[in-house]
């Protein structure tokens, strides 16, 4: 249900981006979305480690916790709902009464674009996949902090997993608009070529690695990697196609990645079964050298903007 209400939204909010922004300052816009975003993940994150260390401390078992969590983080979602009925506001398009969905109305550009990001998504899993990972590093050779484990006792794994979450957030937050920027500035392909090559060192690093404290090093260095593609790689999409063709644009992109992240997530599942533990960040490291090169030999340098 909450994948559902994401695939609602997502492509709605990224065209009423697009709208709202003009053409040459639209990385920015995104990279900026994409920063306040992250923002709250950092804090909201934040808040229930600091909820779980109270509620422990009053004894609340760690059921009983995660309700209360989950009940606080009810509250903020309410807050923008009713943000976003009273505030904002979008400009009144042609309205259409044939609504038929074509590929051949999509240029070939954004085609290619489409089939990079696919190649793309096969080998990014979920995230849990690296938090089970730093879990199996930490476990074998050590690497979390003594005032960590000492501070959150029984919460200990609970509490590795927030702040490895909140490390990365935290490099994405700052750097997904100066991205976007940059983005508007040398061209969307370039930017998203140096994310892909980040996430192929960062995931080729999980698998080679047993330094506990690399593990802190390799999150932060993962949020360089999500701060130079998701905006940008929207921004992209957008700038490939007509403005009618917008949120058809972005609801294709997402429902093509979204496929092919879950086909990804069970080839990594597979791979660590039967290859070890290694075997999934090999597999996604590789074919993020291939979407790398698919970019730079498919697309030209320079993005045209709508």
């Amino acid at each position: 249900l909450d994948r559902f209400g994401k695939g609602l939204r997502s492509s709605a909010r990224d065209a009423l981006i697009a709208d709202s922004t003009e053409a040459q300052y639209r990385g920015k816009a995104f990279g900026f979305h994409r920063s306040l975003d992250s923002i709250g993940a950092v804090i909201g994150p934040l808040i229930a480690l600091l909820l779980l260390y109270y509620l422990d401390k009053n004894h609340w078992d760690l059921d009983a916790s995660y309700r209360m969590i989950f009940l606080i983080a009810f509250i903020p979602a309410i807050i923008s709902v009713l943000l976003l009925l009273f505030f904002v506001t979008e400009k009144a398009g042609e309205r259409k009464d044939d609504l038929k969905f074509r590929l051949s109305d999509f240029s070939r550009d954004f085609k290619i674009f489409l089939l990079i990001s696919v190649v793309f998504a096969i080998g990014n899993s979920s995230n849990a996949f690296l938090i089970l990972r730093a879990n199996d590093i930490f476990g074998n050779f050590g690497g979390v902090p003594s005032i960590i484990t000492s501070t959150f006792g029984s919460f200990v794994v609970v509490a590795v997993v927030i702040l490895t979450y909140v490390i990365y957030n935290i490099t994405y937050s700052l750097f997904s608009m100066p991205a976007g920027m940059l983005s508007d500035r040398i061209g969307r392909r370039n930017v998203m070529i140096g994310g892909f090559l980040i996430f192929s060192i960062v995931y080729l690093g999980f698998a080679i690695t047993n330094a506990g404290y690399l593990v802190w090093i390799l999150f932060a260095i993962y949020g360089f990697y999500i701060a130079m593609t998701d905006g940008v790689s929207k921004a992209y999409a957008v700038d490939l196609v007509p403005a009618d063709k917008r949120g058809t644009a972005i609801g294709l992109y997402y429902t093509a990645t979204g496929l092919m992240a879950l086909a990804a997530s069970i080839i990594a599942g597979l791979l660590w079964d039967l290859a070890g533990a290694s075997a999934p960040f090999l597999f996604g490291s590789a074919m993020a050298l291939v979407a790398a090169v698919m970019l730079v030999m498919l697309l030209p340098a320079r993005n045209h903007i709508n």
